[in-house]
């Protein structure tokens, strides 16, 4: 009696645990810069793309905000050509004198894949040093009808500046 009692117990227990840890897997997206590092010269464009991973999971909402080192780099641009965003919630901004950009859109119909272009930032180099890209705020949104967050990993981009050297 007492081993039936306990099965009875422990069986619904194995089987929510295995439904959760799945389920906690399959919500998982990122968001990353392109690329995430490389080395550039005083002078020179970066155009670094915000892309998502939705690891199978439709999304249908991302919003963002990046730092930047405003002493190095300047954002020149934000460009939406080739967005999987269809529609702005907060049109794309910047501000150079604080060193950050944000964004936020919606994906009608959501986004299924491994590296939708939400965004592309146009940065000139000013200065040399290593410049890092990071997200400060970020939410990645299911398409579930819930407005369920995502967003598991946050990437970074470092980027090696030199001075332009001539002979």
């Amino acid at each position: 009696m007492r081993i039936k009692s306990k099965l009875i117990v422990l069986i619904p227990f194995f089987f929510l645990c295995f439904f959760l840890g799945n389920a906690s897997e399959s919500l998982a997206a990122t968001l990353g810069f392109s690329p995430s590092g490389g080395s550039y010269e005083v002078g020179e464009t970066i155009n670094v793309k915000v892309y998502v991973n939705t690891a199978s999971e439709s999304v249908n909402a991302i919003s963002a905000s990046i730092k930047f080192p405003n002493d190095i780099l300047t954002l020149s641009s934000i460009s939406k050509f080739g967005s999987i965003i269809n529609l702005w919630a907060q049109e794309p901004t910047f501000s150079n004198t604080q060193g950050t950009a944000s964004f936020e859109g919606v994906v009608l119909n959501g986004y299924e894949g491994s590296s939708g272009t939400a965004i592309t930032f146009v940065f000139r180099v000013k200065n040399a040093g290593l410049a890092n890209l990071s997200f400060q705020n970020a939410s990645v949104l299911a398409n579930d009808g819930s407005g369920t967050d995502v967003l598991t990993s946050k990437g970074i981009a470092k980027f090696n500046i030199c001075l332009l050297y001539t002979s």
